[in-house]
């Protein structure tokens, strides 16, 4: 299994913030696997990123990841964190992630607003994510995502929070 959901967040709070203040802070990515896309870092190599130091829900937030990450046999922590926005038509490129240690790593998933075309890829498997339900993907083979709305309609812009866990 490719995908697994691990949780699910009340993300209201860190919804509104975005939309209210921090949308602005999106820039396109420089990945030149992504098209379309644009991202917000919030942590950078463990690192709080200004953005992040000036909101507070998302504080909370990673604070209450860090303590369930903490809780596992395995305790981890977050590397990275950001959002990524897709238009329509947005997509990330087949790739492979440059992981030093595949089974130390984790990428997790949270859907920020509803989009049903919205799709991860991991090899074989495709998911459609449930919105603010956290979803661990695996990442040693092939992966991939997808915006393949059509334009004008109610789900433009897919918002995604990934979290990079590293153990």
């Amino acid at each position: 299994m490719r995908f697994s959901g691990i949780g699910y967040y009340d993300l209201s709070s860190f919804y509104t913030a975005y939309i209210g203040k921090h949308k602005a802070g999106l820039v396109e990515s420089p990945a030149p696997h992504h098209h379309k896309v644009r991202v917000l870092d919030l942590l950078n190599d463990r690192e709080e990123t200004e953005v992040l130091k000036g909101w507070k829900s998302a504080q909370a937030l990673f604070h209450k990841v860090r303590t369930r990450l903490s809780d596992l046999p395995r305790p981890g922590d977050l590397q990275h964190a950001y959002v990524l926005a897709y238009a329509p038509d947005a997509y990330t490129d087949w790739h492979t992630e440059d992981i030093i240690d595949p089974d130390a790593f984790m990428r997790v998933h949270v859907l920020l607003n509803p989009s049903p075309s919205f799709r991860l890829y991991s090899a074989e498997e495709v998911l459609a994510p449930l919105v603010w339900g956290a979803t661990a993907a695996d990442h040693r083979g092939l992966v991939s995502a997808s915006n393949f709305n059509a334009p004008n309609t109610a789900h433009e812009l897919v918002l995604e929070l990934a979290l990079d866990v590293v153990g």
